[in-house]
């Protein structure tokens, strides 16, 4: 699994929205990452500044964001093909593994932790009545910076979601995860056909 890792690890870019978080490649020229990392009053068109890790900083298009679901699309001629295909084939206490670039004494670090998945969390919006179902994570501590990484099922080998929320950056308490499905919908609602993983 840590070759995997590895090449999960250098296709994540920090994306350096209203607040800065991270974006991982879906297919050649496309990220994905958090509407509340790009803005979600950003309109789509306007570019968005990227920091690859190794690579000079330059920018993406916004071209798809969905508040309601808090996923963004980027287009990124520097994104290659994925490191990890998505999966839905999930257990309790699978070991996961999420990847970002939280801020550490006034610095970035391309960073990574580990957790275990408990379940699913099904949130009511109490304005739209609308239902919200996240992918709840435990044991891992999420700060600010992770926000649009990929959660990887190290059981698996696949992406099972977007890290979108802390339960505590403080502390170990875990997290939740915008769950792969959702990934995939946007993508085929905004014609983005997902590569296979190389």
């Amino acid at each position: 699994m840590e070759p995997l890792i590895q090449r999960l690890r250098a296709g994540c870019v920090r994306v350096m929205g209203r607040r800065p978080g991270c974006g991982f490649p879906i297919a050649p020229g496309w990220l994905v990452t958090c509407a509340h990392v790009v803005g979600r009053e950003i309109p789509p068109g306007r570019p968005i500044a990227l920091h690859p890790w190794h690579d000079p900083a330059h920018e993406a298009t916004l071209e798809r964001l969905n508040a309601e679901s808090d996923l963004a699309l980027l287009r990124d001629s520097a994104a290659g093909a994925p490191a990890a295909d998505f999966g839905h084939e999930l257990a309790l206490d699978d070991p996961v593994v999420g990847i970002g670039f939280p801020v550490f004494d006034g610095r970035a670090e391309l960073d990574q932790f580990t957790a275990a998945y408990e379940g699913e969390t099904h949130a009511r919006d109490l304005d739209s009545g609308g239902e919200r179902r996240l992918l709840k994570f435990k044991a891992g501590q999420i700060e600010r910076g992770f926000s649009g990484g990929p959660l990887l099922n190290r059981r698996t080998g696949r992406i099972i979601g977007v890290t979108r929320l802390s339960r505590d950056t403080g502390n170990d308490l875990g997290g939740w995860a915008i769950p792969a499905d959702e990934v995939l919908a946007l993508c085929a609602a905004a014609g983005v056909p997902l590569a296979r993983s190389h």
